[in-house]
């Protein structure tokens, strides 16, 4: 078996890290063609959703290029195209939510693996109304902008179903994010199931207001980072590195974050200050080191995914199959 520059190693916790070999290794690994790094880049698939920031962060300060791995993050207005982005082999890996990684499952032949969870939406994802919509119960038969085949259909079907109402109540338009807060504000809408940077856009302004947010249902949403268990098992030393480069990012955030959110800000669409009040009440970003709580035997986020599904099933937007919600990556 040919040497590889990189190595899965158990780190504090129980928590999977890259590991450098040896120089000598390394000489060794080069000395051979067939030990080389992989010369395409891992592409990875994202939307500009805050509790990415370790991620952009990471690329912005050249942390991938220092872990010796080559990133192309490749951006999109709606979680469903990127999703079907990977669902159609355009990508590696997708940083994303637990709704996209099953819907992903179940449409594609692609295994898709969830590797590390980045965060919880804690008010983030919201449900905007006009003032004259005072709770979900007013919005019945209303026509409310969300992104079909996503996330967004969740929270809206969790926030109608806390008031005992049922999706078909309403008219569900699709739209992107950013077509939906034009059709809001337009008049064309009711209603809209969106997020930062256009919910703080939106809620600056007098006429809106949240009816429902992530905060009422703690735990639900996660933000996760998932790979295809094919470049997990060919290419596990770029998968390494591109978690350690991350990890890295977390603790820059951490240490220096005056730099961090100046350097993260444009990229998310949002100003220093806001970006900061987005990451501190709306987001709880998940640290490297709580990472075997939620993945390992066990762990915490089985149960979510499970309950995820059983919600998506209800909808008739995911499949029976019990498999669909196997998407754990084992090493």
């Amino acid at each position: 078996m040919p040497l590889k520059p990189w190595a899965w190693v158990a780190g504090a916790g129980g928590a999977l890290v890259a590991a450098l070999p040896s120089a000598a290794a390394v000489a060794l690994c080069f000395a051979f063609a067939g030990c080389r790094q992989p010369e395409q880049p891992l592409r990875i698939a994202l939307n500009a959703w805050p509790g990415y920031a370790p991620i952009f962060l990471a690329q912005e300060k050249g942390f991938f290029r220092d872990a010796g791995v080559d990133v192309k993050l490749i951006e999109f207005g709606a979680l469903a195209d990127a999703r079907r982005s990977f669902e159609t082999g355009k990508v590696d890996g997708l940083a994303t939510t637990i709704v996209e990684v099953l819907m992903a499952r179940d449409a594609s032949t692609r295994d898709l693996r969830i590797v590390r969870v980045l965060d919880f939406s804690n008010g983030g994802d919201i449900v905007v109304a006009r003032k004259s919509a005072r709770s979900m119960r007013d919005l019945r038969g209303a026509r409310i902008g969300v992104e079909l085949s996503s996330l967004g259909v969740y929270l809206l079907a969790r926030a109608m179903e806390k008031e005992g109402m049922a999706l078909s109540e309403a008219v569900l338009v699709s739209k992107d994010q950013r077509s939906m807060a034009e059709g809001l504000l337009q008049g064309q809408l009711d209603a809209v199931v969106t997020y930062p940077p256009e919910s703080s856009m939106l809620l600056a302004k007098p006429d809106f207001h949240a009816v429902f947010t992530s905060r009422d249902i703690p735990g639900e949403i996660v933000d996760v980072i998932a790979f295809s268990s094919g470049v997990l098992h060919k290419r596990p030393g770029q998968v390494a590195a591109f978690l350690a480069a991350v990890d890295r990012a977390f603790a820059y955030m951490r240490d220096e974050p005056g730099d961090a959110l100046r350097a993260l800000a444009p990229r998310l669409g949002l100003s220093p200050e806001a970006l900061k009040s987005v990451l501190e009440s709306e987001i709880t970003l998940v640290e490297p080191g709580e990472q075997a709580a939620y993945l390992g035997e066990g762990g915490k986020l089985r149960p979510t995914i499970e309950a995820v599904a059983a919600t998506l099933r209800h909808v008739e937007v995911l499949s029976a199959r019990p498999e669909v919600a196997d998407c754990i990556f084992t090493p």
